[in-house]
């Protein structure tokens, strides 16, 4: 039988053919979509529980960390008559400070491992000439991470973790360092259209073209070269800005006469309502604005984003800077109003430097490091500045305090603060005072106190006095 469709003719075998096989085709069809809804609901499940499980061990590893220190104590003190050097125990103290461990590739959460521990890359950019090119052959620098150090697994400093989370917990209760000065991070954006200084021993060649920040350490040349920012920052073709990370409680004090009074008050009162208004919040704008700015810290390169810049301290001998640290506070410029000068004056100021030395020693060894800014320990102020991120710091020896003056277009042989000048410190017997006058007792208690910044400048190959009485272990021990 055939079908007739104009002038074509269709066998009946021929349809059932073609309507068998597009049957087939259907079916196919129909597997193929049953085998991709398939596999993508398996991938959808792996996924799933990739992530489940994912943040179930997060969620483990946070509450470690935040928990751990329930059952340690503070860091060891060097010496059992330490009353207010932080607490002896960290009940009551903030744990939380995720940024302390580390943010390399490995991040320990026992000192199984600590061989595997990352330090932090300490490699100079190749074939660049900069003095702020660390441990390169024309750098004056070693590369430092603050985070690494007080990692309280592995750390060269895991020992003194705990002065961390006491300066934090201080901080936030607004007690530490009242009437000390702002903790500040002076940055700026050099290059070549920038007039050299001219004069030698000034600069005379022109600037090359970086970013530059600075965590001021106290006695550590700091106030010569937070000055040499601002004389670079206030000039017209010059970006730059003073950050700043805490504002210390203030102390009131009592002018001399009433038209200084009145004046002073005025001023004083719209400084702490200021203040009191930003610091009233959990997240003062100030440390907001520097936490963004601090997350821009590199190390040194040839190219520079608008937000790269390389972040640099001074350091110095914790014989040698304790010294200066007891000139300033004890009434020096800029610290007569700390709230323990004169009775550091009255408590300690001998006949004789020997006796001076030994008396504040004993003061710090009683009362801690807290008692007055300049005292507290280097490694420290750079971690408390940094705001314990993990960032690459730019360390120079106190003797390169010209060569930085240089660099900012400054005359190297500036000071602000001399102490050696006459005058400057609040007696005779200050301004006289020199490493030799330590004797071997002092100085070895003075080392202990001070044992963190000794560790920290072992840790980045700098030699001080008090190497002799600190022992150095390995890092996974």
């Amino acid at each position: 039988m055939k079908y007739r469709r104009g002038s074509r003719n269709i066998s009946t075998s021929k349809i059932a053919h073609q309507a068998t096989s597009q049957g087939f085709d259907t079916q196919a069809n129909s597997r193929k979509r049953s085998n991709w809804i398939l596999c993508g609901f398996t991938v959808f499940i792996f996924a799933l529980t990739a992530h489940i499980v994912r943040s179930i061990f997060v969620l483990i590893d946070d509450n470690a960390f935040r928990h751990v220190t329930k059952a340690r104590t503070i860091g060891k003190r060097s010496f059992s008559s330490f009353k207010s050097d932080g607490p002896t125990s960290s009940e009551g103290i903030i744990s939380s400070l995720g940024p302390i461990s580390s943010h390399g590739a490995f991040q320990p959460n026992s000192t199984e491992y600590c061989n595997l521990f990352d330090h932090g890359d300490i490699s100079p950019f190749p074939n660049l000439t900069s003095v702020f090119n660390c441990n390169s052959p024309l750098g004056k620098c070693k590369w430092f991470y603050p985070v690494k150090f007080f990692n309280r697994y592995c750390g060269v400093g895991k020992k003194h973790a705990g002065m961390i989370e006491y300066m934090e917990s201080q901080r936030i209760k607004r007690d530490l360092w009242k009437g000390g000065p702002p903790i500040v991070l002076p940055w700026v954006s050099l290059h070549p259209g920038i007039k050299p200084n001219g004069k030698p021993p000034g600069r005379t060649i022109p600037l090359p073209t970086h970013n530059l920040s600075m965590v001021h350490v106290h006695k550590t040349g700091g106030t010569s070269l937070v000055t040499a920012f601002s004389s670079l920052s206030s000039k017209r073709d010059v970006n730059g800005k003073r950050m700043m990370t805490y504002q210390p409680a203030l102390l009131r004090r009592r002018p001399r006469t009433k038209k200084i009074r009145s004046a002073l008050k005025e001023r004083i009162q719209k400084r702490e309502h200021a203040i009191e208004l930003d610091s009233n919040s959990s997240s003062p704008k100030y440390r907001t604005e520097s936490s963004a700015f601090l997350d821009g810290a590199v190390k040194y390169r040839r190219y520079w984003s608008e937000r790269e810049h390389t972040l640099f301290a001074v350091v110095r001998d914790p014989a040698e800077r304790f010294i200066s640290a007891i000139g300033q506070a004890t009434g020096a410029s800029g610290s007569s109003n700390n709230g323990v000068a004169a009775w550091l004056r009255d408590e300690c100021v001998k006949n004789t430097g020997r006796e001076t030395l030994r008396c504040f020693v004993d003061v710090m060894m009683k009362n801690g490091t807290w008692i007055e800014v300049h005292f507290t320990p280097m490694v420290l102020e750079i971690s408390f500045a940094t705001m314990y991120k993990d960032i690459p710091v730019a360390v120079f020896p106190f003797i390169e305090v010209p060569t930085l003056m240089y660099e900012l277009n400054q005359r190297p042989g500036v000071k602000k603060k001399d102490g050696k000048k006459k005058g400057f410190r609040q007696s005779e017997v200050l301004t006289d005072l020199t490493v030799d006058q330590y004797d071997e007792g002092t100085l070895r208690d003075l080392c202990k106190i001070y044992e963190v910044d000794t560790l920290f400048l072992h840790h980045i190959g700098y030699e001080t006095k008090c190497d002799p009485y600190v022992i150095f272990k390995l890092t996974n021990e």
